[in-house]
């Protein structure tokens, strides 16, 4: 008996290794045959961590916005603290309505902010808030970039987040972020005020008025630009119009429980405007696409949805005018500027012949553009 299970046993561990040996000619095959359809195709394309690509980006549709984007050369970079930051209507206005390559700069990553899904904190929710603004700009269409410095919970004041986080090692991040994307234009939501709810707000704000000064100057930073990146100067800095609420006692700063007069900081200029800044230009993001199906603020919204970690979620508002207005706090376009501007570009060529600008002014030929980006 035992014989017979031991012949047994030796006849299954024969199959056994039969068919590992087939497997693994098998695979073989299947390998010799992958790198030959990837020598003559190029490389296998595999699917994002998304899985699939958004409706607005598959088909006619998504085909609609690459032509857009074929015919401009706009480029727009956003300056934020945190995720959820982002006016998301804004960014996908400019980048899915009229082709502008867009980018989102956040400072941190919402380390130390709050959470009302899970029991993740500091750097799990880090992680957690990351992801969920890269899923929110796959709405936005835009690219993402962040800083090294990190969230570290409520900070009352500008003074107190330049402290901990260090100017220059902030601005540091964002002249690299500029050189690298060469952004004709910044905007910020924040305006570096009081207004803007506390001290990590206020910075975003600084930084973007900052960035459109140094970034252009080649002894600010000088190891960027011995490591290959150039000099950059965007040619306009925007920030959304404060939501401040005014009383006769002024700005309340809730952060610090103090009344605050009513005027805001130019950074670029060091001067003050006297009042809560007017809208220079006023983007339309509630304006509905037919090919969308819905308007750029509702496709936002689906995205800063994905940002449930904050919100828990949000809800999608009906299809309704609706503009993000943005105040001109700097400009180095030489042509003279209309009280209301049509959008961030007004007196920018941004056509294709524009590129010309690029080439430096002591290098042009006759007929080339003559603004100096």
């Amino acid at each position: 008996m035992k014989r017979e299970f031991a012949a047994a046993g030796s006849g299954w561990m024969r199959w056994k290794k039969h068919a590992a040996v087939m497997a693994l000619a098998v695979l073989a095959v299947s390998n010799t045959a992958a790198r030959a359809q990837e020598e003559a195709e190029g490389p296998v394309a595999y699917p994002s961590a998304y899985a699939y690509p958004l409706t607005v980006d598959r088909g006619s549709v998504g085909l609609w916005q690459s032509l857009k984007k074929l015919q401009t050369r706009a480029s727009l970079m956003m300056v934020v603290a945190h995720p959820d930051d982002e006016d998301g209507g804004m960014l996908a206005y400019e980048s899915r309505g009229q082709g502008v390559d867009t980018t989102l700069f956040t400072l941190n990553r919402g380390e130390g902010g709050q959470n009302v899904m899970s029991s993740d904190y500091w750097d799990e929710l880090g992680i957690l808030r990351t992801q969920e603004l890269l899923a929110a700009g796959n709405y936005y269409g835009v690219h993402q970039y962040f800083s090294r410095v990190a969230d570290f919970g409520f900070s009352k004041t500008l003074e107190e987040a330049l402290k901990t986080w260090g100017h220059d090692r902030v601005l540091y991040d964002a002249v690299r972020i500029v050189r690298l994307t060469r952004p004709l234009v910044v905007s910020s939501t924040f305006a570096g005020n009081v207004s803007d709810g506390h001290g990590h707000h206020q910075v975003s704000g600084v930084m973007a008025q900052e960035v459109y000064k140094a970034a252009g100057n080649p002894t600010v930073f000088p190891d960027q630009i011995e490591e290959g990146l150039r000099p950059w100067s965007p040619l306009k800095v925007y920030a959304r119009v404060p939501f401040a609420r005014v009383t006769e006692k002024g700005i309340y700063d809730y952060a610090t429980g103090h009344w605050e007069p009513v005027r805001f900081r130019n950074y670029v200029t060091d001067t003050w405007i006297e009042g809560v800044p007017k809208a220079t230009v006023e983007i339309p993001s509630g304006e509905y696409n037919p090919l969308f199906a819905r308007s750029y603020l509702q496709l936002s919204r689906e995205g800063l949805n994905e940002q449930k970690s904050q919100l828990g979620g949000i809800g999608i508002p009906v299809s309704r005018p609706f503009s993000s207005p943005y105040h001109l706090y700097a400009s180095r376009v030489e042509k003279v500027l209309p009280e209301h501007e049509t959008s961030f570009f007004e007196g920018i060529d941004v056509s294709l012949a524009g590129i010309a600008d690029y080439v430096p002014a002591g290098e042009r030929r006759p007929g080339m553009s003559v603004s100096e980006p």
